[in-house]
């Protein structure tokens, strides 16, 4: 009972599907299952929408229709984590004043210019992409992000004052084997998609080492924005990548 309580609860943080009694360290608990529960709960929802749109949508309509279900159904918070991060790094001064930033719940310029041009990048791939790739891309971006959000928490201490950051990282990193267990899904996933697969999973570990040498550099380590920035940009790297392959 108290896995599938912790499994519930990790579907609540992932995504907008509610389930009563649900908590943040149970989530935190199950966060290694994530790159796994993300591909069944986001990704392949989102790949059946854009291949039953497809069969009487022409491109890309099912592809811009689908990927709005997708960041509906994660509820946006990752775009939030986004521009949070991206104000904090940019905006100049010691590492306090940048702490001060990303807890700033208004917006500002580099928050804005973050989030325009994430979505020019994903409207950009999506312009081109075949329901084929589409398809794939969803899957294989829906497990990535999460895989690269999981390491994270083995890679950097948590911010200051951070409890999101400092939980996750307790209840995740100090277990080998959960680190293995992440690792499962993503890698058999882009075995069956091969180059792209591949070459997505590269870029996203690359995309992870920079992330958090930023952050640890700038605020000290992360929090739950820094891992919902990352989650973000591996999914805009996964699917660019999809598109251009």
């Amino acid at each position: 009972m108290k896995a599938l309580k912790q499994l519930k609860s990790l579907i609540c943080f992932i995504s907008i599907i509610p389930f009563q009694g649900s908590s943040l360290e149970d989530a935190a608990e199950a966060f290694y299952l994530s790159p796994l529960i993300g591909c069944l709960v986001l990704g392949i929802p989102s790949a059946s929408l854009a291949f039953i749109l497809s069969t009487f949508m022409k491109n890309p309509v099912p592809a811009f229709l689908s990927f709005a279900f997708y960041v509906f159904l994660s509820g946006f918070n990752n775009i939030d984590g986004l521009m949070d991060f991206s104000d904090a790094i940019m905006t100049r001064g010691n590492r306090e004043t940048k702490i001060k930033v990303i807890h700033d719940k208004y917006a500002g310029s580099f928050a804005v210019t973050s989030l325009l041009l994430n979505f020019m990048l994903i409207s950009g791939a999506l312009l081109t992409l075949s329901t084929t790739s589409l398809v794939k891309a969803y899957i294989a971006a829906s497990s990535l992000s999460f895989l690269t959000a999981v390491l994270a928490t083995y890679l950097s201490p948590p911010m200051k004052n951070s409890k999101l950051g400092r939980i996750f990282i307790e209840k995740t990193s100090r277990s080998n084997v959960k680190a293995t267990v992440s690792f499962a899904a993503p890698v058999f996933i882009v075995s069956i998609f091969k180059t792209q697969g591949v070459v997505s999973l590269i870029a996203s570990l690359i995309l992870l080492l920079v992330i958090v040498h930023s952050s640890k550099k700038a605020l000290g380590g992360i929090n739950g924005d820094v891992l919902g920035a990352l989650i973000e940009l591996t999914k805009t790297s996964t699917i660019l990548w999809f598109s251009l392959i």
